[in-house]
């Protein structure tokens, strides 16, 4: 899946600040959820998108998106994924 990366805003349909809740009726999935015990803090992780969102606690709101293949992530209309890393964007 295509996710166009909009910096301190969003990445594909994942706005930052949304909650769980909402990240999860935009993507249409439900990840597995981890929450950190010391912290609180939340994060769902979605192998089949290649995505790893984080939740900051309290509130729980996004503040981290973070992807790996399958996802393809694009920048500025270029695949990131597909380059080499000495390439300039």
């Amino acid at each position: 899946m295509n996710f166009l990366i909009k910096p301190y805003e969003s990445v594909g349909l994942v706005q930052l600040g949304m909650t769980p809740k909402q990240v999860r009726r935009a993507l249409k999935c439900s990840p597995s959820t981890f929450v950190n015990p010391d912290s609180f803090e939340i994060s769902d992780h979605s192998g089949v998108l290649g995505l790893n969102i984080g939740y900051r606690a309290p509130n729980h709101l996004c503040d981290r998106i973070l992807l790996f293949r399958p996802a393809s992530p694009i920048f500025q209309n270029r695949s990131l994924l597909k380059r080499l890393s000495m390439e300039k964007l």
